[in-house]
Parts: structure tokens; sequence; C-alpha cells
């Protein structure tokens, strides 16, 4: 039988201990505007202890912003880079991998296809190496973003649903394969 402790506090001051914490920032109607992500930023700097700064000086932990797709940023940065001009409604695979993705394409488009996807186009998105201390230079993957659309006629909630089956199928052939990595797959 369980003794009820009436005269202490479960609360003990002297096993308190700092510990992580994360901030929100949002526009409570939805708007997307530079000025939220850039009060995110200055949130994340006064978080420090939360970027984790390795032994080199520069080196943090990941963390970061989450925020919708922008999709004219993504639409201008292909064009540009790949000079490919984006359909209204695609879907973009963001992969980490150790090596150049473009030999694992054909099993990725295979994939996609059986899901009713097509792989339009990809691009390696450019880093800025400048800034990364030593650590993360030394373990800095590709990042690969595949651009998908699909082959019929879908609505979002479709796409999105055979974008995630997609990405189910390739993370089970590459499963405990520390090579390759799908962060993210949505429209």
């Amino acid at each position: 039988m369980l003794k009820e402790n009436t005269k202490e506090s479960l609360y003990h001051m002297d096993q308190v201990k700092d510990n992580c914490g994360f901030g929100l920032m949002v526009n409570r109607h939805g708007v997307t505007s530079r000025k939220v992500v850039i009060g995110s930023i200055s949130g994340l700097n006064s978080m420090t202890h939360r970027g984790a700064i390795g032994s080199d000086g520069k080196t943090g932990d990941g963390c970061g912003l989450l925020f919708d797709l922008n999709k004219r940023f993504f639409k201008k940065a292909v064009k540009k880079e790949v000079n490919i001009d984006l359909p209204e409604n695609f879907g973009i695979a963001q992969i980490f991998s150790s090596y150049p993705l473009k030999r694992d394409f054909d099993k990725i488009r295979s994939i996609l296809q059986s899901e009713g996807l097509v792989f339009f186009c990809s691009r390696q998105v450019p880093i800025d190496k400048s800034i990364l201390g030593e650590i993360a230079l030394n373990s800095l993957p590709f990042i690969n973003q595949i651009f998908i659309i699909f082959a019929k006629d879908f609505n979002k909630e479709q796409f999105e649903s055979s974008l995630l089956q997609a990405r189910k199928k390739i993370e089970e052939i590459y499963d405990n394969d520390e090579k390759l990595y799908v962060c993210s797959m949505s429209c």
C-alpha cells in the first residue's frame, strides 16, 4: 500500500536543473511575414544554451526554424539554378546523403511512379561553407531537393498521402542506412 506524503512537496529545489526550451512565433492570422522570421531568428540567438555550440565555437546542434513551404521562393531558385519552370502544384523531398544522390535517382523515380507521382527535377542545395565550424564541415551531407508533381488529377490530401507513402517506401529501402536520410517530403 502506498503511503501518502503529506509533509513534503514533490517539488525539490535541490533537484532543479536547467533544461532546453523552445520559442514560438506566429502571426495569429496566418499571414506570412519577414517580421516573424526576423523575430524567430532573434529568439533563437537568445537561446545560446539551446544552440549547444560545439568546441569549435561555430557548430550547433541543428536547432532551427520551421515554416511553411514558400513555393514562390522555390520556383525562383529552380528557375535560376536549373533553368526549369516549376508547375503551380509541386511537392519537395529534402534528402541528406553522404554521396551525390544522382546514383539513386532511378530507384527514387520508380518509387514515386508507384505512387502516381513524377520526379520533375532536382537541385543540390547551395551551402555557404564559410560560416560552418570544423565539426560541421567534417560531417556535412549533400543536401538535395527533389521536386515532385502528381501524374493524375490529385487533390492536396491525395498528393500529401502519396508523398507520405513514397517516403515510407524510400525509408524502408534505406532502413538503418546512415548514408541517406529523408528529412521531409510534402507539398
